[in-house]
């Protein structure tokens, strides 16, 4: 029986995350600390307010500029969740089979088009808890060579 709760200890030890551990995860509620991952992963990024006076991030990649969008957010602070957002003005727009083959044929990046016929891309990232550094580095990653394939896609 004591080896037991020695062992229950231990693995419970094993598993809580430290309190260091807590600091370093990546949050909505902090839009300075995802302009300054943005800004180590290369890329410009402004910290701006939309229109509800949520966080908005401005940002480029892959030849294109995009924004940065915070939701369930609280009086524009403490947010829940972040989604990457591109939109293209063509001249003649985009069709819709465009859009649909993208969506059929990609896991990531949501495909739409707006009134005008112009091709927009969208991707969440739900940070509600917190994410670790890697797993939203690896999200900008997901974001820039998505973003990058869909301009292609669409003839931008």
């Amino acid at each position: 029986m004591r080896i037991h709760l020695i062992l229950l200890a231990t693995a419970t030890c094993l598993t809580l995350p430290s309190a260091s551990a807590a600091q370093d995860l990546v949050v909505a509620s902090k839009p300075e600390a995802i302009v300054a991952l943005l800004q180590k992963a290369g890329m410009q990024a402004t910290l701006d307010k939309d229109d509800e006076g949520n966080p908005l991030i401005l940002s480029a990649a892959s030849g294109a500029n995009y924004d940065l969008y915070f939701y369930e957010c609280k009086d524009g602070k403490d947010c829940g969740s972040v989604e990457f957002s591109a939109c293209f003005d063509m001249p003649d727009g985009v069709k819709m089979d465009v859009i649909n083959t993208w969506n059929y044929e990609w896991r990531f990046g949501k495909a739409s088009l707006d009134e005008n016929n112009d091709p927009c891309l969208h991707m969440d990232v739900e940070l509600l808890g917190g994410v670790s550094e890697l797993a939203f580095n690896t999200s900008i990653d997901t974001w820039t060579g998505t973003l990058g394939r869909f301009t292609t896609a669409i003839g931008y």
